[in-house]
This record gives C-alpha cells, structure tokens and sequence, in this order.
C-alpha cells in the first residue's frame, strides 16, 4: 500500500509537470523502472483477486498500443514508425490540439478510474471491463473523426433566425401570388 501511494503521488506530480507543455520529461531508464514498479503492483493486485481493476486502469493504453501494432503489422510503409500510429498522434496531425487531445485523454482516464475503483464493489469482474472497452473505443472513434467543430448556440440560434426569416419571406411570396 505505501508503494502504491508513493507511486500514485510521484505519477500525479509528474502529471502536473508534464501537462502540455512539458516542463519535465523521463529518460528511458525512468520509464523502464516505472514500468517495473507498475507491472509488480499489477500482479500483486491480480493475485489478490483486482486483476479486473487493473485492466480498466490501463484499458486506454492497451487499445492504443494495440491499434498501433496492428497497423505496424500491416507491413505498409506509411505505419512503419509505430510512434506515428498512436491515437494521440494521429489526433494532433489531423489539426487538433495538443492541449485538446490531453484533456479529452485525461478526462477519459479520471472516467476509467471512477470505472475501476466502482469494480471493486462489482457483483462479477467482466461487465465493467467490457463497459470499459466501450467507452474507450467510442472516445477513440471521437478523437480520430472529430476534426470537425460543433456549432455554438450563438451560431444555432443565427443559423434558426436566418431559416425562419426565410420561411416567412417564402409564406409571404406564396400569399402574394394567390391575389
């Protein structure tokens, strides 16, 4: 438990100062001990029956590691860099934001911690996952087709005014017709 605390703080310090812009980046070894320390914690807690948990915590980062390693394996020249094949980077290169892309994969990740502390408490360990991997899948389907921008309620109500202007010019050009 005391690991698993001081990872957690040192993982959210390290969170602030590497929000965008990064102020502190972690060298290969950091990210290999890291990753160690996270790998015993996660089959320390499988073995103590929360391996369903650990999944939904990390359910975003296996989907995108493994979207990048399908495409790699597709053998086509263009995916050979498997950094390039990540969700997040296909994000930013399509016009979206760094910042945006952030918040949207953050705001995911608070949604699969709510997620995976709810399956503690869960009567069988599959449904949450599985609701898991859905969300996740649809958020990556939003990040990878949103270029788009939704209208503003201002541009809406324009939008409404300017076709009911329209419609009531239309009724008064079908009732002058008529006389």
């Amino acid at each position: 438990g005391n690991l698993s605390l001081c990872l957690c703080v040192s993982s959210v310090v390290l969170l602030i100062f590497n929000w965008y812009p990064a102020k502190l980046k972690l060298d290969e070894n950091a990210c290999d001990s890291l990753g160690l320390i996270i790998g015993g914690l996660i089959v320390a807690a499988s073995v103590e029956g929360a391996g369903s948990c650990c999944y939904i915590f990390a359910v975003y980062f296996i989907v995108e590691v493994l979207f990048a390693i399908a495409k790699k394996a597709t053998f086509i020249k263009e995916y050979d860099d498997i950094s390039h094949n990540t969700i997040y980077f296909e994000a930013v290169e399509s016009g979206m934001l760094p910042a945006f892309v952030c918040k949207n994969i953050a705001r995911t990740n608070i949604i699969l911690l709510a997620l995976g502390c709810a399956q503690v408490f869960a009567p069988n360990p599959y449904s949450i996952p599985i609701l898991a991997t859905v969300f996740v899948l649809w958020n990556i389907s939003k990040l990878k087709n949103g270029n788009y921008k939704s209208p503003t309620i201002k541009e809406l109500n324009k939008q409404f005014y300017s076709d009911m202007k329209d419609e009531i010019s239309n009724i008064k050009k079908n009732l002058n017709k008529d006389k």
